[in-house]
């Protein structure tokens, strides 16, 4: 989309002037580095463990039930956009015209990674302590062992659920068609465009509360942070550009499928493939 689109965009959406100068401003910051940006070229070969460092992002495509030509041109040209500038805005989601993404937390290899998120969330309730919860996350095939483990714990409840990863990234746990890709981001070279992160808790509130419900803000951005809730969870304004794509994970089926892979390649010349060993195989 050319500026002027999506300015208008915004105008059609916000009356208060803060609010639209923010928008248009990272508006700005997205066509730049869409515009001008090339991410340094990966080091990768064949075989090779990806790493991840910290404060990269991690973003799935949970919703193509087909690996579509079309919309990997258009990532590949764009990068990611919100819908709501694109289409119509819907201010009921939970992070209306934002594109939703996992920060990466600390250095790590990308299966081990993997493996942390193709697992489950534990919260247990310590009654002794008044009550008071705590939360893990629990790596792949480990769940019966740390159950066990409550065993010699003083806890008066535990619940064990799947990660919110499992749902919009391919994993270890599950082999669903729908979930095959996920995009690798090193964004440290655009601090100023991720800055305008609705989660990071120095955000501009006025704006915030002009485009997101106050129950979202209330119940996932300002509650508690846990494994369970928002801790791990980021959401960039308006969009970010395909420059900042390092890398493509890819979930067993499409693993397993090298017209699917070629054609993506084409497009992501530059780019390498991994599988959910966290090896490069393309």
């Amino acid at each position: 989309m050319k500026k002027e689109e999506i300015y208008q965009r915004i105008d059609n959406i916000f009356n208060k002037e803060k609010t639209r100068n923010l928008f248009k401003k990272q508006t700005d910051l997205y066509l730049e580095f869409k515009n001008n940006h090339q991410i340094s070229k990966h080091k990768y070969s064949f075989g090779d463990l990806v790493k991840l460092d910290k404060g990269m992002f991690m973003r799935g495509e949970g919703a193509l039930a087909e690996i579509d030509e079309e919309k990997i041109k258009f990532i590949s040209e764009n990068g990611f956009i919100s819908p709501d500038i694109i289409y119509e805005f819907n201010s009921n989601q939970k992070t209306p015209l934002c594109i939703p993404i996992w920060n990466i937390q600390k250095d790590m290899y990308l299966k081990d990674y993997i493996n942390i998120y193709s697992g489950a969330t534990l919260e247990y309730t310590v009654k002794s302590e008044n009550y008071k919860k705590y939360t893990s996350l629990i790596p792949y095939k480990k769940i019966e062992e740390t159950i066990e483990s409550l065993r010699n714990k003083e806890y008066w409840m535990w619940r064990c659920e799947q990660t919110k990863e499992i749902r919009f990234m391919p994993s270890l746990a599950k082999d669903d068609p729908k979930v095959q890709i996920a995009f690798i981001m090193d964004v440290r070279d655009g601090k100023d465009l991720i800055k305008n992160d609705i989660f990071n808790l120095n955000f501009d509130k006025d704006v915030l509360k002009d485009f997101i419900k106050d129950f979202f803000i209330n119940d996932f951005i300002y509650a508690e942070r846990n494994d369970f809730t928002t801790n791990r969870e980021g959401a960039i304004i308006l969009g970010i550009p395909s420059c900042f794509i390092e890398g493509i994970l890819v979930g067993r089926i499409l693993e397993q499928n090298p017209e699917k892979l070629a054609m993506i390649k084409k497009y992501f010349s530059d780019c390498y493939i991994c599988n959910l060993d966290g090896k490069v195989i393309m």
